[in-house]
């Protein structure tokens, strides 16, 4: 059963490569890594997406505070707390910081892709990926992007809480993120030093 839970899921879907938005580097007894190497007998090969922990807890602080539905308000009250909940052992920026240093063990399987590349030369980063997928390029629209709807699933983040990810009108870029500056001390203190 399990080596066809991913053909049967996308038995129906035309498309000749998926890409799965899933964790697929997490790796433990057994982990989400082991059983797909397992599992998954076509073989599959993993983009992963790097981002400057700043950033991260920048977007985390900013999602929370518009958002009262998200999940990590349940975490904590001030902002200290919360981000120190996302950094235990088991917490969400943690568990991809170890499929991070997991996939750097699969060179052939794992192609890096970093977040300030992508916004800033789309086109450029995309290439690689076709490039790393062995398939020929596809010219992309990098402006005024819709939401993914794609066989009649639309992407839909309510389960952890509204508007976690959202589009902006106009070019891909890099947009400012004023919660950058109100990161409390303690955390760039603490995590100040790791970098992806």
């Amino acid at each position: 059963m399990l080596d066809n839970v991913y053909n049967l899921y996308y038995k129906d879907w035309p498309q000749k490569i998926i890409i799965d938005r899933g964790p697929v580097m997490i790796s433990g007894n057994p982990g989400n890594f082991e059983l797909m190497q397992k599992h998954f007998k076509p073989g599959f090969k993993c983009i992963v997406l790097l981002r400057d922990l700043m950033d991260v807890f920048a977007s985390y602080m900013q999602w929370y505070t518009e958002n009262p539905d998200s999940f990590v308000n349940k975490l904590g009250n001030t902002d200290e707390e919360k981000l120190l909940q996302l950094m235990k052992e088991d917490g969400a920026i943690v568990k991809e910081l170890k499929s991070i240093k997991n996939s750097y063990n699969y060179p052939n399987l794992c192609h890096h892709v970093r977040y300030d590349d992508m916004v800033s030369n789309p086109e450029q980063e995309f290439r690689k990926i076709y490039n790393f997928i062995d398939e020929p390029y596809f010219n992309h629209r990098f402006d005024n992007l819709n939401q993914v709807s794609i066989n009649g699933l639309s992407y839909d983040d309510k389960i952890v809480g509204s508007n976690m990810h959202k589009l902006f009108d106009g070019p891909v870029r890099k947009v400012y993120n004023p919660y950058i500056e109100k990161i409390p001390e303690r955390i760039r203190q603490k995590y100040g030093h790791i970098k992806i």
